[in-house]
């Protein structure tokens, strides 16, 4: 393949990566995000249990865009793939097992949110506190898969980020973000992990946003930016 060929051929599917990333990152605002500020009430399993079943219809778009999410999620590394074109092979590897291991976790995941669904509507034969008790173990399912989940939302950004430093595709910035994101993630699951009272840190809310800086800009760069010709 000619020069100008390979750099048309690298751009193209760069643009792809770049809308898989974006159908990945707003879907999983929508369902990560969005969807739970709506519904949850913090501390109280029999609220949120109501407010599930006052906006139902919101609350399985929610899961649906979690479907999508995850299967955006699955095909992004193998997107990039052809972004980062005949570079480390190990590395390379490693970014695509590293995202491949968080899907099934995120599939498995569902299933809380579905019990919680399935609970909004249970019969009346079942007492507040039985289904208050059920909607407490779904909903901390939940959270707990989540924290699963982030330990793979870091770790897969780190050969990414390393993948980016060692090519001439994307700027080594990006680079550096995405390997710093990743230690974020990573470093957010280990305070959560040993440190029960952490949610309720003031930092606690700004721990990831390296990662999320990392992700949204260079979901961006691989949409608009220009993509340069593979380092020698």
């Amino acid at each position: 393949m000619q020069p100008d060929d390979e750099l048309s051929e690298r751009r193209r599917a760069a643009r792809v990566a770049g809308m898989v990333y974006l159908l990945v990152v707003l879907s999983g605002m929508f369902s990560i995000a969005y969807v739970p500020g709506q519904v949850t009430v913090r501390g109280d399993a029999a609220a949120t249990l109501q407010r599930v079943a006052e906006h139902a219809m919101l609350y399985r778009w929610g899961i649906l865009a979690g479907f999508i999410c995850s299967t955006a999620f699955l095909l992004l590394p193998l997107a990039l793939l052809r972004v980062f074109a005949e570079q480390d092979l190990r590395l390379t590897a490693l970014m695509v097992a590293l995202a491949a291991v968080s899907v099934p976790i995120a599939f498995a995941n569902a299933f809380h949110r579905l019990d919680l669904l399935a609970l909004s509507a249970a019969p009346a034969t079942l007492t507040p506190p039985v289904t208050a008790g059920l909607a407490w173990q779904a909903i901390a399912g939940e959270a707990n898969g989540i924290l699963v989940s982030k330990i793979f939302w870091g770790l897969w950004l780190i050969p990414f980020g390393l993948l980016v430093l060692r090519s001439a595709v994307i700027p080594r910035t990006l680079g550096v973000l995405l390997v710093i994101g990743g230690v974020s993630y990573v470093v957010d699951v280990v305070c959560r992990t040993l440190i029960p009272e952490f949610r309720a840190f003031p930092i606690a809310g700004f721990v990831t946003m390296p990662a999320s800086l990392a992700e949204l800009s260079t979901c961006g760069w691989l949409l608009l930016g220009p993509i340069g010709s593979r380092r020698a």
